[in-house]
């Protein structure tokens, strides 16, 4: 080894990226003239992941697949596997899941079985996380147990067990399971304390943190993230759109400025490749932009992420999508109906052939039959919800309303028996108004 590959390993895993990457290109340097190509290979490899987290895309995809080429060339077996394995999971932080996929289908599951155990758990742990990002929860739970139960007795294997703690959180606040994921990510960090996984768990406590703290709390966290971690890489853009988020939440900034913000974390994401960022931006861009009446931009913006989602067959976040822009699409279609189109577009007609063109009551039940496909009962039983009232206006007053009002008090009973109390208030709103109504 060299002494500025020691260094730039020391940075990195002190999170000091820049600083990592100045010193492994000095040393791809020094072995290159000394004829060391293991070592270099070894050395371009830390230099592509530098670059990953950078949010150098292009020119990390262009080391990757040099490096692909030139361990298959000297047949070095477990280096091509490296690369293939965090080449797919640089895919998979870019957000572009069916090239992450694409890179795994070059390996062998047999080859893998007897391969280090370090290349067996990131082949396994890749795959475990494209399905979770698929929302085949199941699956993945299989992947999951079955790598935990082979790190859990051997000591050189803890920081696979405790890396898979936190995978497994992921999969316990998908199905709802906040405690439970919130526990594994503590667990997690009392172990990693101050190793370097202790920045991946620590990311998901701040995710989950929403849900078991007041707001204040969880931003907290993210500041104390910022602080330890710096912003030197394209990581914290996501958690800048997450405190956006929260604070339109708490009312603690107004519109205006965070759609200034949202836009500055667009760009950052766009730059630097990072999709599935640049989507969650999207779609909260699209529903401010519909609350400040800029319609067609806020309809331009939610559609742009739809077809992200579709193009990369995430069906159930697709699916997400359409839930999450409901609202804004129904408030559209009364605006049509009420003949006040002019207050939400720009352009009037735009406005109309965006709504005949969007089959809002076949949109509802496509998301019906996704949430019930990847058992989301929630989000299924609030789509119905959706679908129900949407229809309400067009049954006058015969057993067609009755029967529709009547599942709409099953849906709100539901939620309030599950916990649901902002689904139930909204719910619980719209009863009013129809008993007013009557």
């Amino acid at each position: 080894m060299s002494y500025e590959k020691d260094q730039g390993d020391s940075f990195f895993m002190q999170f000091k990226i820049k600083e990592a990457l100045k010193c492994y290109l000095q040393a791809r340097n020094r072995f290159f003239v000394d004829g060391k190509y293991e070592s270099k290979i070894k050395t371009e490899l830390q230099i592509a992941k530098c670059l990953v987290i950078l949010g150098k895309k292009e020119e990390a995809i262009e080391i990757f697949n040099e490096l692909i080429e030139e361990t298959q060339e000297r047949l070095m077996v477990n280096d091509y596997y490296n690369v293939v394995i965090d080449f797919a999971y640089s895919y998979l932080l870019f957000g572009e899941y069916l090239e992450s996929i694409k890179m795994l289908k070059h390996l062998e599951e047999e080859v893998i079985e007897s391969s280090s155990a370090e290349i067996y758990f990131k082949y396994w742990q890749t795959r475990a996380q494209i399905l979770i990002e698929e929302h085949r929860l199941d699956e993945a739970k299989v992947i999951i147990k079955k790598l935990m139960e082979k790190s859990s007795d051997n000591t050189n294997f803890k920081p696979f067990y405790y890396e898979l703690k936190v995978v497994e959180a992921q999969i316990y606040a998908e199905e709802g399971r906040i405690l439970e994921a919130y526990n594994n990510i503590n667990e997690a960090l009392k172990y990693f304390q101050a190793q370097p996984f202790e920045r991946a768990a620590f990311e998901k406590k701040i995710i989950l943190s929403q849900f078991v703290e007041e707001p204040e709390e969880t931003l907290k966290l993210i500041d104390e993230y910022l602080a330890r971690y710096g912003t030197e890489d394209f990581l914290p853009t996501e958690l800048e759109v997450f405190r956006i988020r929260l604070a339109i939440r708490t009312g603690k900034i107004d519109i205006t400025k965070a759609i200034e913000k949202l836009e500055r974390a667009l760009l950052i994401a766009q730059s630097s490749g990072n999709k599935n960022t640049e989507a969650d931006a999207k779609l909260l861009l699209a529903s401010l932009y519909q609350m400040v009446n800029e319609s067609f931009k806020s309809f331009q913006l939610y559609s742009s992420a739809r077809e992200y989602y579709k193009k990369q067959k995430l069906e159930y976040k697709e699916a997400q999508a359409v839930f999450f822009y409901l609202p804004a699409l129904l408030q559209r279609h009364s605006a049509a109906i009420l003949g006040i189109g002019m207050l939400f577009a720009q352009n009037p007609n735009v406005l109309d052939n965006i709504i005949s063109s969007t089959k809002i009551d076949k949109e509802i039940e496509w998301i019906i039959k996704v949430f019930q496909k990847y058992k989301d009962p929630v989000k299924e039983k609030m789509s119905l919800f959706f679908l129900l009232s949407y229809r309400i206006p067009f049954l006058g007053q015969g057993p067609e309303l009755q029967e529709s009002v009547k599942q709409i008090r099953e849906i709100y009973k539901w939620m309030e028996n599950h916990g649901e109390m902002y689904y139930s208030e909204m719910i619980g709103q719209f009863l009013e108004l129809l008993d007013r109504v009557k």
